[in-house]
């Protein structure tokens, strides 16, 4: 069962010894990982309980936002252990880091919940139409570790407009990231390696 440790409060313990906590659990959980080909639940609630997924995640938004050099440290604990854990972890985090050029509002939605997770991919093909009141997304993502994981997943995809010509961004470009519930997509179970196996950087469509 999940753990009800409240994970939104940021921690006084620096990260490397709340990875202390639970090395014994991780250490041992290696060939479990490969073998279910994603992190077992057992090592995905201790890392919620020790609140591994929101390091990077701004403080406005109940993250620890730890400076480079600790965080360095923690991955560094962590890949000792297991890399498949430690690559779910970095990846996760990489995305928390997102949160601080989002809408507020949107930001606390994402990463609400004390088991807020978000993950993405770069797009095989994809396309945001322009309609009323929002956008249509549709195509194939892959890459995505830490996916299966997560409780939002972000959708890349230019932007079009109902003549099919791109609509570019202040910036120059034309692509977005779109956020979704991750049940909302539908799993690729295309992510066949011989290491990280437990990554699960497969794909998904919607």
């Amino acid at each position: 069962m999940p753990s009800r440790a409240d994970t939104t409060s940021p921690s006084a313990d620096g990260p490397v010894e709340r990875i202390g906590r639970i090395a014994d659990v991780i250490a041992r959980s290696g060939a479990a990982n490969e073998a279910l080909g994603r992190l077992t639940p057992e090592v995905v609630d201790k890392l919620h309980e020790q609140r591994l997924f929101r390091l990077l995640l701004p403080r406005a938004y109940g993250g620890d936002e730890v400076d480079p050099a600790t965080w360095f440290r923690a991955m560094e604990a962590l890949a000792k252990l297991d890399g498949s854990t430690a690559w779910c972890v970095g990846q996760i985090n990489g995305c928390a880091m997102s949160a601080s050029a989002l809408e507020p509002a949107v930001a606390r939605k994402i990463w609400g919940e004390p088991r807020a997770a978000l993950s993405w991919g770069p797009p095989i093909k994809s396309r945001a139409d322009a309609v009323e009141g929002g956008h249509r997304v549709s195509g194939e993502w892959m890459m995505s570790s830490g996916s299966r994981h997560a409780t939002w997943i972000g959708l890349m995809a230019p932007v079009f407009d109902p003549s099919d010509a791109t609509i570019p961004l202040p910036e120059g470009t034309s692509t977005r990231i779109f956020f979704v519930p991750a049940v909302a997509v539908e799993w690729i179970d295309n992510w066949n390696v011989l290491g990280l196996n437990a990554t699960n950087s497969g794909g998904f469509k919607v």
